[in-house]
């Protein structure tokens, strides 16, 4: 009798052990996908905000040029004009002389 109880405690443990294994099993599972979902989001944090860096710069870039590009259009329409006065003038001496 005794030894029937005792295979129960052994069977009883056993089944506690098992059930404990599969629990810890589980946990462990659980860990790791919150720890890749986490990564995941991590990973997509930095790519986005390196995107946003990169859309910065080129924005920078491309407004840069659009203001060189037009002070270089101011500069050469100034020049027409002085070349367009000094042409005039030139006339109006060449018609008086």
């Amino acid at each position: 009798m005794e030894r029937a109880q005792g295979e129960k405690i052994v069977l009883s443990l056993g089944k506690k052990l098992e059930t404990a294994e599969a629990n810890r099993k589980i946990q462990l599972a659980t860990r790791q996908e919150r720890a890749q979902t986490h990564n995941n989001k991590v990973q997509l944090v930095r790519e986005r905000k390196s995107s946003q860096e990169k859309a910065q710069v080129e924005k920078a870039q491309t407004e840069m040029q659009q203001k060189h590009t037009s002070a270089e259009q101011r500069l050469v329409e100034k020049l027409n004009v002085i070349q367009e006065k000094a042409k005039t003038h030139n006339q109006k001496v060449m018609q008086s002389v």
